[in-house]
């Protein structure tokens, strides 16, 4: 991509929800919520969680405006030919029902796929 200046990085909680109403607060949750005022609903904040979704549910239990302002690209299931269950929604089930509830567009791609680009890029 040959980018000047690289986006920052937050790691994302490291537990999952304790339930579907209690955000885990985290530099990640503050950085989305603020980042996410400077857009809105026809100019909105794309969101990559290629992890658990526990930032990005935390994000909208802590500011639910949020839904108006970002749209998430996370990893959330395995190819078809292998099928089976995708660790990153196992590691936090109620994180994905959080978003899947709200209003917020959310896209779900592979992990093979984002695994591979991660390896382009790095």
């Amino acid at each position: 991509m040959k980018m000047k200046d690289l986006p920052p990085i937050f790691e994302g909680g490291s537990l999952p929800l304790a339930d579907s109403k209690t955000p885990r607060p985290n530099a990640a949750v503050d950085f989305t919520i603020e980042s996410s005022r400077k857009f809105s609903k026809s100019n909105r904040l794309i969101v990559l969680a290629i992890g658990a979704g526990t930032h990005v549910a935390s994000a909208i239990l802590k500011d639910p405006t949020i839904v108006d302002r970002i749209r998430v690209f996370g990893m959330a299931f395995k190819n078809w030919a292998d099928g089976g269950e995708e660790y990153n929604v196992l590691n936090d089930v109620k994180a994905w029902q959080v978003m899947l509830q709200s209003d917020v567009p959310v896209v779900v791609g592979i992990g093979d796929v984002a695994r591979a680009a991660t390896r382009v890029l790095s």
